[in-house]
């Protein structure tokens, strides 16, 4: 779903949702920032899919995974659940995919051990170019969750299929 050297189809490598004081009071909700610092402009970023094949009926897809949960060596934290939230989908050749798929605006949440579907183009669809931008990552800790003074960090998974019909 990455493109590389073409920015506009790019997703990000790193999510820094910056340093926080430790509570465990209250549910916190932090913004991926290219600095970590909840008042500038969010983490971006594309999934983009070149479907020039040429061969009609086949299909493909976009789905995403988050293996473990966010640590910081032994430390989870306990809870916390990354979304991304997305714009309208697009299509060169008016071509959409309709199988299964984030709506504009809708932010698909990553439960741990789980794949989620990002973008299905069923046979006869998704031929071009397909894009899909991501507004904005954010990271939701619960409150009542341990915290400790350290970096966590977490892997996502991005697979693209394409698959006879």
């Amino acid at each position: 779903p990455q493109t590389p050297g073409d920015p506009s189809a790019s997703l990000p490598t790193n999510l820094n949702f910056g340093s926080h004081p430790i509570q465990t009071k209250t549910a916190e909700t932090w913004t991926a920032t290219s600095d970590g610092d909840q008042a500038s402009p969010a983490t971006t970023g594309s999934v983009a899919v070149s479907d020039n094949r040429g061969t009609p009926g086949t299909g493909w897809s976009v789905k995403v995974a988050q293996p473990n949960q966010f640590k910081a060596g032994q430390n989870e934290l306990t809870g916390a659940l990354l979304s991304f939230t997305v714009g309208a989908l697009t299509n060169n050749l008016n071509s959409l995919p309709t199988g299964d798929r984030i709506a504009n605006n809708d932010t698909l949440g990553l439960i741990i051990g789980q794949t989620g579907s990002v973008i299905t183009a069923q046979a006869n669809e998704g031929a071009g170019e397909t894009a899909l931008p991501i507004t904005k990552f954010t990271l939701d800790v619960p409150a009542n969750t341990a915290k400790t003074a350290a970096q966590y960090q977490a892997t996502v998974v991005w697979t693209f299929s394409a698959t006879p019909s």
